[in-house]
């Protein structure tokens, strides 16, 4: 847990992943359905995927090759469609924070930093993204080129977002891209749950 009760500055801005802080993504339902028609459990499933997922989430490679090479080092006897389509199985809303995240953009400006493919965003913005319409802008790391936690994003969204670091607050479910927003000059606050980030922005003084 990383705590921050005294923002380094007056926020004016806060800056939210999407994964498991929005949305929750359940990787083990595409596991499964991965080993209903291989051999392969669902560590080696993480294993083999994971190089090439941070590929595919960096906009490197295409979803044609994405699927290709997945279905080749698993021996998959499916087809890209039926890959995909459990590919999108795997998410739900997490209705708390998207009401915290429309009464936090109330007071600041609020917005969004994900690692994300290109499949996953098309499917999410269709299903999910009007409830987060308060987002004011929006990266994604498959259009950049880079991926959390590589400083050139977080320079990045600076940039697009007009927003000065120490003024603003970074929320991620993942340590090692809130330690890396804290080097670069953010207040930061480390995603746990729902109830935990309440507690933590009530002690960082944040306006709900």
């Amino acid at each position: 847990m990383t705590h921050n009760p005294k923002p380094k500055a007056d926020i004016n801005a806060i800056i939210f992943d999407l994964g498991n802080v929005f949305i929750n993504v359940h990787y083990d339902i595409f596991f499964k359905k991965i080993q209903r028609v291989s051999d392969p459990p669902a560590d080696e499933i993480a294993r083999v995927m994971s190089p090439e997922k941070i590929l595919f989430d960096k906009g490197q490679i295409p979803k044609e090759t994405f699927y290709d090479n997945i279905r080749q080092k698993l021996h998959l006897p499916i087809g890209m469609d039926t890959f995909f389509d459990w590919w999108n199985q795997i998410f739900s809303l997490d209705e708390n924070m998207v009401d915290l995240g429309g009464k936090l953009s109330k007071n600041y400006q609020t917005f969004l930093l994900t690692n994300v493919d290109e499949i996953h965003y098309l499917y999410l913005k269709e299903k999910y993204f009007p409830k987060l319409s308060f987002l004011s802008d929006l990266m994604l790391s498959f259009e950049v080129g880079y991926c959390k936690p590589e400083r050139r994003i977080y320079a990045k969204c600076l940039n697009k977002f007009k927003v000065k670091p120490e003024r603003g607050l970074f929320i991620d479910d993942k340590k090692k891209n809130v330690e890396a927003a804290s080097e670069i000059g953010f207040s930061v606050l480390h995603h746990l749950n729902y109830e935990d980030t309440l507690n933590q922005l009530w002690q960082m003084g944040i306006k709900m």
